[in-house]
């Protein structure tokens, strides 16, 4: 594909995505962290264009650094409080999720990462965090917390879920490699603190994902 082509389509996904969010927030179909983890499991979905679509690291690199500054605009500007996200500390993820998305790009054009511990990674912290919080903040009873980040143990199980099917669909690591991934990922999203397991969930899986490929 294009390169031009691919990133028409990325912007207009995600313009897509956040305008039928806020749609359906504003029309209280969904609660505002709903929204917050309906956007950030759709968006990681993005993740098949950045890595199939492009031949250029500069052109690929376009979609999530203009998110670093978009993000923190929508959040440092009060824009972010129309989806109906307050807290600023909270909302920072938004801006670290493109940023890790970025350093895996770069990785990935280096050769250091492949293609598949990217897409993989990208999909987990999204399906996986987005999901894991969904069914905590549902029917998680048993809390979890330390470093001032409070999760629950079904929330972690449902992150440790997900990595595995992840992992087991696009890798080809064996079996006990990828159940180690799936619970270290699971524990350290639900020890990671403000937002910042958008950094060290995706970062840490495509470590681990090369370390053991």
């Amino acid at each position: 594909m294009n390169n031009l082509v691919a990133t028409l389509i990325s912007f207009a996904y995600i313009i897509l995505v956040i305008g039928i969010s806020f749609v359906l927030y504003k029309k209280k179909v969904l609660s505002s962290e709903s929204v917050r983890k309906m956007i950030h499991i759709l968006v990681s979905f993005w993740v098949f264009i950045l890595v199939y679509c492009y031949s250029s690291l500069y052109w690929a690199l376009l979609g999530p650094v203009s998110f670093i500054f978009l993000n923190a605009l929508a959040v440092y500007s009060g824009v972010g409080k129309e989806l109906g996200m307050n807290d600023r500390k909270r909302d920072n993820g938004l801006i670290y999720y493109p940023f890790s998305v970025a350093v895996m790009t770069i990785f990935m054009y280096k050769d250091v990462l492949a293609p598949s511990s990217v897409v993989a990674s990208t999909l987990i912290m999204g399906l996986g965090d987005g999901l894991a919080a969904l069914v905590g903040k549902k029917i998680g009873k048993h809390k979890i917390s330390i470093f001032s980040s409070v999760k629950s143990l079904e929330g972690s199980a449902v992150m440790a879920f997900i990595a595995f099917i992840l992992l087991l669909a696009i890798t080809e690591l064996s079996l006990p490699a990828m159940i180690l991934i799936s619970l270290v990922l699971a524990a350290v999203e639900a020890i990671t603190p403000l937002g910042l397991d958008n950094i060290s969930v995706p970062l840490l899986s495509a470590l681990l994902i090369e370390v053991f490929s």
